[in-house]
């Protein structure tokens, strides 16, 4: 190996160790918290398939299956309420076919199958 072939090398070495450096720092700054009001999962389709998101302080996770129809998917959606001036707390599970809300089983601490107002 020549002296100039030497340089080449010891450059091509700086240049990665800056590379490998600069690798871990994102690692690093992965483990970190994120915070967001809402975190979408996309299938390779580029649709929605996991939405975990805030609405109005009610905490949600949607999974969904993609419709044939634009706006008509058909999903499973759980939800928390906390508790509110104008709802009390509750918890649960509502089945969406199309568009259209078809079961929901949800439990709310004063007792009644709906949001008390």
């Amino acid at each position: 190996m020549s002296g100039d072939d030497h340089g080449v090398v010891g450059g091509a070495q700086s240049g990665l160790t800056e590379r490998v450096t600069a690798l871990e720092a994102q690692v690093a700054g992965l483990s970190e918290q994120v915070q967001t009001r809402r975190l979408s999962v996309l299938g390779a389709d580029g649709h929605e398939r996991l939405v975990a998101e805030l609405v109005d302080g009610v905490t949600e996770l949607r999974l969904d299956l993609p419709g044939r129809v634009a706006g008509r998917r058909t999903s499973l959606l759980l939800f928390a309420v906390p508790d509110r001036p104008d709802w009390c707390a509750g918890l649960g599970v509502q089945l969406w076919v199309d568009g259209n809300m078809v079961d929901e089983l949800s439990w709310w601490a004063d007792g009644g199958g709906e949001p008390a107002l």
